[in-house]
């Protein structure tokens, strides 16, 4: 084994691609991370849009707080039966119902908190927030009863956005909307939203009267900043590391 070889072993470094098929190599024993900068934005909004061809905002709030659970579930509406089969079937032959994936389902929960919060312009206090939230969805319910009334099928829809992981659902609440307080934090209120996934939009609607989403454009600004510096960064280090392999490919030679 050469000297830039060992040294690459003591370093836990193995050149070549792990397999994308087949029996994994000796590669696929090399268990090492890779450092990633966190590019996310813990920022959730729930918007409720107009039933307009622009879908333009209506009322557009951002939790003042990063909720402390989202869970999105995914189900497979799949069904099985087990029916009588021959005996290389051990008596059993299994049928599946196969029709696919369901959109999404939303349940966050998490607390306001008490104090104001830059998210709002200090405008409300964790109270009154989960409040506006509250009334969010009331009138989200009453405007859709006021369309069903007047035998409109062209309804208002709910939209949320998970800017963390780019995840933005049209939803609508279903089943109990819960928000409590107990005597451990009694200046606390906790909420936990059951929201239905109905389809998935490409985005941010746009607000009205301009061309970009705000909260949107600051985080692609930030991105490719941050991309830019990493990316020189790394420039950098792939360049002082090539060095290195080139003053121990001559070390190993004259070995």
């Amino acid at each position: 084994m050469g000297a830039l070889s060992s040294i690459e072993s003591a370093l836990g470094i193995t050149s070549g691609n792990p397999p994308s098929q087949g029996t994994p190599t000796a590669y696929a024993q090399t268990y090492r991370n890779q450092q990633v900068p966190n590019m996310g934005q813990a920022i959730y909004r729930l918007s409720i849009r107009n039933p307009n061809k622009a879908k333009t905002a209506l009322m557009t709030y951002t939790f003042p707080l990063s909720p402390s659970n989202i869970r999105r579930t995914k189900t497979s509406m799949a069904t099985f039966y087990d029916t009588q089969g021959t005996p290389a079937q051990y008596g059993v032959a299994r049928l599946v119902d196969q029709y696919g994936m369901a959109p999404l389902i939303f349940d966050i929960e998490g607390t306001t908190g008490w104090q104001k919060h830059l998210t709002d312009g200090f405008q409300y206090t964790g109270l009154q927030s989960i409040q506006v939230i509250e009334s969010y969805l009331l009138e989200f319910a009453r405007l859709n009863a006021n369309k069903a009334t007047s035998l409109s099928s062209d309804l208002y829809t709910l939209e949320f956005y998970d800017y963390f992981s780019s995840v933005f659902y049209e939803v609508v609440p279903v089943g109990p909307q819960q928000v409590w307080q107990d005597s451990q934090k009694p200046l606390l209120t906790n909420y936990k939203f059951h929201l239905v996934g109905i389809r998935p939009v490409n985005g941010p609607a746009l607000p009205s009267g301009s061309t970009t989403d705000p909260i949107a454009a600051a985080f692609g600004a930030a991105v490719s900043t941050v991309q830019a510096t990493v990316g020189g960064l790394m420039g950098g280090v792939s360049s002082l590391y090539s060095s290195a392999q080139s003053v121990v490919s001559s070390i190993g030679s004259a070995l």
